[in-house]
């Protein structure tokens, strides 16, 4: 199973490679998104050198593959969102990392996907691919991930988990 391990601030890159199975998403190609962004809204897209892409470079990444992001409620009940159309889901999360202090904010891209049957968590931070036992630990986790990132806090006491995407077919 294809998994790229974290490096620098690059977990989007991770993110969507690891969801697609393959090195598909280049960094060139996201900071290419995210500076043809900046001269749209004049708004930075990632931190320069460090990688660190916000959604709209997901969002743009994806429609360039011909998938289409739809955006999950967070405060929703999980197990109400129909997986049989959803080729992966995407999580944004806030954690504490030591550059906190430069403002560059600490997020981190999770990606979870189902292969050949069985749903995985293919977080880059992972030694490797974990898979769900069933969907009702996919709910769990999703959940959990919910309540546990529930506060925000710029001291990295609390965090939040931003949003959860839906990648579909």
């Amino acid at each position: 199973m294809y998994h790229e391990k974290q490096q620098l601030l690059l977990c989007l890159r991770h993110c969507l490679n690891n969801i697609s199975q393959e090195f598909t998403f280049s960094t060139k190609e996201l900071t290419g998104i995210a500076d043809e962004l900046q001269k749209i809204d004049g708004c930075s897209h990632c931190a320069v050198f460090f990688g660190n892409f916000d959604a709209n470079v997901l969002e743009l990444a994806l429609l360039r593959r011909g998938l289409e992001m739809a955006w999950f409620d967070k405060r929703a009940d999980f197990s109400t969102l129909d997986l049989s159309n959803v080729w992966a889901l995407v999580l944004n999360i806030e954690t504490w990392w030591p550059y906190n202090w430069l403002g560059i904010p600490g997020r981190h891209w999770v990606g979870l996907r189902e292969v050949d049957g069985v749903w995985y968590n293919l977080d880059s931070k992972l030694e490797s691919p974990v898979p769900f036992e069933n969907r009702d630990e996919l709910w769990r986790f999703l959940g959990d991930s919910i309540r546990l990132h529930k506060g925000t806090s710029r001291l990295g006491a609390t965090f939040s988990v931003r949003f959860v995407s839906c990648i579909l077919i």
